[in-house]
């Protein structure tokens, strides 16, 4: 089978009806993510295509994108734009994983800070929302990474964000 790489697969229409959802698929998402996915599909629609797998009888496989492609029909539309591979059955369950599994790690201390940034733009518990958590998880996380011990999260603003390159020492 030729090789192929993401940036050579082109997206396509593809009838929602003819895609199938794999009852192996590990990823759960509880009622609150989904409406946190809800919000943000609404907001600023999909960053990436969801995946799909070419089946033998004219149909769709979902490798990855299986609840972005669920709230669409649930909504009544009937075409969505995907990446599609024509790739064997093992294949499709190593790139779900790599899709779910393989991303970057994030720095604990600059993710506080970015949260602490939405908290001051008063965007926390939009934010939240977003993301199907509660906002109290992400102050509690400011307070933990800059040893912040009041209850106030509104004298958050004591907190010292500055972050020290350990090879340079430049502070931003």
């Amino acid at each position: 089978m030729k090789k192929t790489s993401l940036d050579m697969i082109p997206s396509h229409k593809v009838l929602i009806s003819k895609i199938d959802f794999d009852k192996n698929n590990p990823n759960i998402f509880e009622e609150i993510k989904k409406q946190g996915l809800e919000k943000v599909v609404k907001k600023w629609g999909f960053a990436v295509d969801p995946w799909l797998n070419k089946k033998k009888n004219g149909r769709y496989l979902v490798i990855d994108g299986e609840h972005r492609i669920k709230l669409l029909q649930e909504k009544g539309i009937k075409k969505v734009k995907c990446k599609v591979f024509d790739i064997p059955y093992s294949e499709v369950r190593m790139l779900r994983q790599i899709a779910n599994k393989l991303r970057g790690q994030h720095d604990k201390k600059k993710d506080a800070a970015e949260f602490y940034q939405i908290f001051k733009d008063n965007n926390l518990d939009v934010f939240s929302q977003y993301l199907g958590s509660n906002y109290v998880e992400f102050e509690k996380i400011i307070k933990q990474e800059y040893n912040f011990e009041s209850d106030s999260v509104q004298s958050i603003d004591e907190i010292d964000l500055k972050t020290k390159c350990p090879k340079c020492g430049y502070e931003w």
